[in-house]
């Protein structure tokens, strides 16, 4: 056999073959079980082989073994009766023992064994996929393409189609649904390991078949609690391991391997396997309720229905089995099977009738044999054609809202006389009937749920024809889904041109969301199909919005979010005024910082000044100006930075300026006129050769002051002055020395001095030096010492 419904037969035949030899509640093991837990039923060993009872073991009901093995009973130990079925003497068998404090109700000798099942993999798995759900948003796209599956923890509830897959890997919590509720056929599953972690759980809601072609590993929870029937689980070559606490409510076929129970591991429902382990504390439930018949009607043809004879008969039959599942329907003909359904629906088409009249009875069986015939249906072949008949509405699948008006409509024809009338079935009822054309009717009151409808025709001899059945469904009124709309900026005032990412959570209580539509001030900007909800927004200009998420259900309804207003800031505008780009500043210099500064949605909050990224000053009011005052010499670059009453600014353009020293210069080398001690080379543009550092404590006027050369050695020290306007022949530089160096080498060239103000004068391409007698504050006179050096020409 390759189809899944042939595993399906096989393990149920099994269980029919069994039931002839054992009472139901009963467990098949070909080999000896080893007991150390609890058996709520019976067991049957089909092979000739010692056993022992240990512990607290309990079997409630018989323990049936071939043979004819002796029985020994050591301390706490007992049974509660011994019975032979064997009539004649046979070989002693291995022994059974009972130790600790076993107990079994009776040990039957002599019971005949019974052939477990033989089944083989079904298919091959048509998916190629590995795929991994771990969060409820996570999707696995097209089943049918799914080889291995794992679902994590934070997955939630997820139901699988059915199908061969390979690996199905449950993690702790998570959930997976099998079957379809309140289906009368089975769902089949193919697997080729199944996982399931403590914690997690495989929930059936229906009839199904698992078949595992290899391990079945249990932690969690595998089955129905209150229907151990729905599952028909099968493991080709497997074991079947249910760890400590989980539970397993199934009947089942482990023919090549072993049903291992764990402590307080629970099994409830059939079970025939190769070998039996249920450990102390275990508990193995085999008794299930008593097999209900199916039951079964004929749907079509009604009685009285004429046909062509000979001809062909369409067959269709309802049935259900409310403690199982219906394998099988047969349609009888006068006593006689001449067709059948396995699967639902149930129909099938006699062929070759003969003229006369009929009855047609419907044989429904379930999966543990039992069998019930439908209500006889009496039919006339003979040489009237019946009428043809369609239904237009409603369409498959069609869905209606409570309370439903559903508007039906038929075409009929005859081809040998007239349409008398035409029926329209509601779930089996005639709801009304037209005897004319147009065929067309409203059904009104329909409760909710799925109901199928048909049209049936009647001709002027009284044959009759139906239509396909059409399935439509009455939902409950929808209730429209809630939505609600964020954004990422929150309270904050974006700066244009802004970005903002708009965010919905769309909920939907009776169905799902199928859409969200975002709006800008009623104008749609954008539409996401699917979780999460989110919009990016770029390139805002200045303003106020309002936004707003629009949600629309799987039926059409919509819900609008509260607006969310969003305000963008226009940055404000600045421009330096003041100083003037490029201008010269006489050292010491005071300049006059100002900058035009407009909002054009608010006001400036201030106006800074910064020079070099420093901040030199802070405006608060227009007109924004200011006065920087002891500017040492040097080159500078000032920019303005405007900031708003919503706290954006913005950074004008640079602008430089100059300040220089007008000769004669005085310096102390001190703090605020820009030194610092240590080396010269770079101080307010000096340029050094050998030692040329600033001291503190050695000024003659002031804290600070420069030696060059150290105390053996020479140094030099130069710096470029500009002519003032009205210098343009003249350079005049004044300072104070101090000698501190040794003995000169040439006369002249050094002007030994204990303390004094000297000069150097630069006339035509030689310089003078000049002595100042006085304090060498301006109040002196200039003496000529008539000694020249050559300098270059700047």
């Amino acid at each position: 056999m390759n189809s899944p419904r042939a595993i399906f037969i096989l393990f149920l035949a099994s269980l029919r073959a069994g039931a002839v030899a054992a009472e139901a509640g009963a467990a098949w093991v070909r080999h000896a079980p080893v007991v150390r837990g609890r058996i709520d039923g019976s067991v049957q060993v089909m092979t000739s082989e010692a056993i022992t009872l240990s512990g607290n073991a309990v079997i409630t009901g018989d323990l049936r073994v071939p043979g004819r093995p002796t029985v020994k009973v050591a301390g706490a130990a007992g049974y509660g009766a011994l019975v032979d079925l064997l009539t004649q003497p046979v070989t002693a068998s291995p022994v059974i023992a009972l130790e600790g404090g076993a107990q079994a109700q009776r040990i039957v000798r002599g019971a005949t064994p019974i052939a477990l099942a033989q089944v083989v993999p079904v298919r091959p798995v048509a998916g190629s996929r590995s795929v991994a759900l771990m969060r409820a948003t996570d999707s696995a796209g097209d089943f049918a393409t799914v080889k291995d599956l794992t679902i994590g923890a934070g997955a939630g509830s997820r139901a699988i189609p059915p199908g061969a897959y390979g690996d199905l890997s449950l993690e702790g919590k998570a959930v997976v649904v099998l079957g379809i509720a309140g289906a009368a056929a089975p769902s089949f599953y193919q697997f080729n390991q199944l996982q399931i972690a403590a914690l997690a759980s495989v929930a059936v809601v229906g009839p199904v078949v698992v078949t595992v072609v290899g391990e079945l590993t249990c932690g969690g929870v595998l089955g129905a609690a209150s229907h151990a029937d729905w599952l028909h689980l099968t493991l080709v070559a497997g074991n079947a391991t249910v760890a400590a606490g989980a539970a397993v409510y199934a009947r089942a076929a482990v023919p090549a391997g072993t049903v291992s129970l764990a402590g307080k591991a629970v099994w409830i429902g059939g079970l025939e396997t190769d070998r039996l382990l249920v450990e102390g504390g275990a508990e193995l439930r085999l008794t299930l309720p008593d097999n209900q018949r199916p039951q079964v009607a004929l749907a079509s043809p009604v009685e009285g229905s004429r046909f062509v004879a000979p001809g062909e008969v369409p067959c269709r039959a309802v049935a259900s089995d409310a403690d199982g599942v219906v394998t099988r329907v047969e349609f009888l003909v006068d006593g006689r099977s001449v067709a059948e359904a396995r699967t639902a629906p149930f129909v099938a088409t006699l062929t070759n009738v003969q003229a006369g009249q009929h009855i047609l009875v419907a044989r429904a069986s379930d999966e543990l044999g039992a069998t019930v015939d439908s209500l006889p249906v009496k039919i006339l072949l003979d040489g009237n054609r019946p009428p043809a008949v369609a239904l237009q509405q409603p369409v498959a699948g069609a869905a209606f809202e409570s309370p439903a008006v559903v508007p039906l409509l038929a075409t009929a024809a005859d081809s040998d006389g007239v349409v008398q009338r035409v029926e329209f079935l509601v779930d089996g009822m005639v709801v009304g009937s037209v005897t004319s054309p147009p065929y067309e009717w409203v059904a009104r009151g329909l409760g909710e749920g799925a109901h199928r409808v048909k049209a049936r025709a009647f001709d002027n001899l009284g044959a009759t024809a139906e239509s396909a059945d059409v399935s439509f469904i009455v939902r409950p009124p929808n209730v429209p889904p809630v939505v609600t709309l964020v954004t990422s900026l929150g309270s904050a005032v974006p700066v244009a041109p802004a970005e903002v990412t708009l965010m919905a959570s769309a909920t939907d209580a009776d169905g799902f969301v199928q859409r969200v539509t975002f709006l800008r001030d009623d104008v749609v900007v954008g539409e996401v199909i699917q979780p999460p909800f989110s919009l990016r927004l770029a390139g805002l200009a200045p303003g106020t919005y309002q936004f707003s998420a629009r949600a629309t259900d799987d039926r059409g309804a919509t819900a609008v979010s509260p607006p969310v207003a969003l305000t963008v800031n226009q940055a404000p505008a600045v421009a330096l005024t003041l100083p003037a780009s490029g201008a010269i500043f006489d050292y010491p210099a005071s300049v006059t910082l100002a900058a035009d500064a407009a909002d054009a949605d608010g006001r400036v909050l201030q106006v800074e000044f910064l020079q070099a990224g420093l901040r030199l000053a802070t405006v608060t009011t227009s007109p924004f100006t200011t006065t920087w005052a002891g500017v040492a010499p040097g080159s500078y670059e000032i920019t303005a930075r405007a900031t708003d009453d919503r706290g954006a600014f913005t950074t004008s353009a640079a602008r430089t300026f100059q300040v220089r020293v007008v000769i004669p210069y005085f310096t102390g080398f001190e703090v605020n006129e820009g030194y610092g001690s240590g080396a010269l080379a770079g101080a307010v543009g000096w340029v050094t050769s050998g030692e040329a550092r600033v001291l503190v404590g050695a000024g003659r006027a002031g804290s600070q002051a420069v030696v060059v050369g150290g105390p053996t050695s020479a140094g030099e020290a130069r710096r470029s002055f500009s002519p003032s306007p009205n210098q343009s022949a003249v350079v005049f530089a004044e300072c104070f020395l101090r000698p501190t160096a040794g003995a000169v080498s040439t006369e002249g060239s050094v002007v030994r001095l204990g303390q004094s103000a000297v000069a150097f004068v630069r006339s035509s391409s030689a310089s003078e030096f000049h002595l100042l007698s006085g304090d060498g504050l301006g109040g002196g006179t200039w003496v000529n010492t008539g000694v020249q050096r050559v300098v270059d020409a700047s």
